[in-house]
């Protein structure tokens, strides 16, 4: 396309046509007068001519710059998933609101009991065993139920501070 696009090119030059991209005038008088008067030719049928090889530069060029908008919009595309890799954590995290509301809790909770947040879990051997609980847990049902915010004890747990 690229070898067709410059013949076409270079034969508007020889015909004197500077610009394919503005109106058709047809090529240059002397070039016009001689090509019209071929055998059945006429000045019209060659400035149509010359305008359709102008339109064909244009098509070409086209072609190319789709291709070259693809390739950008391909290495946009790459460039934008490798800054996502680089910013974005990784896994769900959750509703940030929610998730900053929580940390906001956790800044009460030792403002309120002087002990760093932590959550605990069930004795070996007790009816409990291994589920989470304690006071942390407990607070943050409790100032959470009045707007709606309501998880598990094991949700709780694992947003929260481990021991």
């Amino acid at each position: 396309m690229t070898q067709i696009a410059n013949a076409a090119q270079r034969l508007l030059e020889h015909l004197g046509v500077p610009d394919p991209t503005q109106p058709p005038d047809g090529p240059a008088t002397a070039v016009l007068e001689i090509l019209a008067s071929a055998e059945g030719g006429t000045e019209d049928a060659v400035i149509r001519a010359t305008a359709r090889l102008g339109h064909l530069l244009e098509l070409l060029g086209a072609a190319d710059a789709t291709r070259e908008l693809e390739r950008l919009a391909r290495r946009g595309a790459e460039d934008v998933e490798q800054i996502g890799k680089l910013i974005v954590p990784k896994g769900h995290h959750g509703d940030v609101a929610e998730n900053d509301w929580i940390s906001a809790m956790m800044s009460i909770y030792r403002q309120i009991t002087g002990k760093d947040p932590r959550s605990s879990v069930g004795a070996p051997l007790r009816n409990d065993e291994g589920l989470p609980g304690g006071p942390l847990i407990r607070f943050l049902q409790t100032a959470g139920n009045p707007i709606g915010i309501e998880y598990s004890p094991n949700a709780w747990r694992s947003r929260g501070p481990r021991p």
